[in-house]
């Protein structure tokens, strides 16, 4: 007959601690998971929405914007290569599309530390929304200055 080994105190409480630790890793990975695929089809269904609603056939950049409202921002290319803007609004609204022709580019700007350049609304006008790490600035489309 085999006799029954005990588990010592310390590694029962070793056990548990590990226990717990790979516990929440695997429900931090598990919410990330569900977190990513939900704003990839969120994603998905704006581009599709974007696409099937404006000339809009190639997508270099998508973003969340937020100034005064939130945003989809969109920029890409026309079937005739005219590069343009598509801003969809998270509520109810009407969608915004912008020749970028028709105001200052978005490398013109003062880039200093900025993490992502953004096209946006403000108070109803096209602006430009630089982002840095510690804050944001926005800037007016068509003249480029600060707003």
């Amino acid at each position: 007959m085999r006799k029954k080994q005990k588990i010592s105190l310390a590694d029962q409480i070793m056990i548990g601690s590990l226990s717990v630790v790979f516990a929440g890793f695997l429900a931090y990975f598990i919410y990330m998971g569900v977190a990513i695929q939900r704003l990839e089809s969120e994603r998905n269904q704006i581009v599709s929405i974007a696409k099937s609603k404006t000339d809009l056939k190639n997508i270099d950049t998508f973003n969340i914007v937020t100034t005064d409202k939130s945003y989809y921002s969109l920029l890409g290319t026309t079937a005739s290569g005219e590069k343009i803007g598509v801003l969809l609004p998270k509520a109810k609204g009407a969608i915004s599309v912008i020749k970028l022709s028709d105001g200052v580019g978005m490398y013109s700007l003062p880039q200093k530390g900025a993490t992502t350049i953004d096209l946006a609304l403000y108070k109803g006008k096209t602006v430009w929304e630089v982002n840095t790490k510690i804050d944001f600035k926005i800037y007016d489309f068509k003249t480029g200055k600060e707003v």
